[in-house]
């Protein structure tokens, strides 16, 4: 298993004894393969902030090969522009990575802006999710 993909597993609620031939580990494959949310029966534990009790739900539905600036992060979770710094640094406790799609909010002048674990590798998801944004959750072209 390579390394993004093991900081994952720690940061999942799973039980320690966990095997490659449980649900779970193909889920997490499944979801890490083709940029998508685990399956709504799992439970990322990542709070919201009681200004956006719904932030990281809204987060989810940015799709693939999409982005949204900070603003308009801001504006779906009905807070005023002043919010974006805010929701910047919101974005940056993540810790579910590409489960919890914080590499598709960017600046509001469309750069790359920054990224907990670099930007290369956000840019490097955006470059693959735009690719995959023509296929569907199981990787078929639509």
């Amino acid at each position: 298993m390579d390394p993004v993909t093991l900081d994952l597993w720690f940061c999942l609620p799973a039980p320690d004894t966990l095997h490659e031939k449980t649900p779970l580990y193909d889920d997490l494959q499944d979801a890490l393969s083709h940029c998508t949310p685990l399956p709504s029966r799992f439970t990322l534990h990542q709070e919201s902030p009681e200004w956006a009790p719904h932030f990281w739900s809204i987060l989810c539905r940015i799709r693939r090969g999409e982005t949204l600036t900070y603003g308009e992060l801001c504006r779906l979770n009905a807070l005023p522009g002043g919010y974006a710094r805010a929701v910047g640094r919101l974005l940056s406790q993540n810790r579910y990575m590409i489960l919890l799609p914080c590499h598709r909010v960017v600046p509001a002048d469309h750069s790359i802006g920054g990224y907990r674990w670099g930007v290369e590798q956000k840019r490097r998801l955006l470059d693959y999710e735009s690719g995959m944004s023509h296929h569907d959750d199981a990787g078929r072209r639509t």
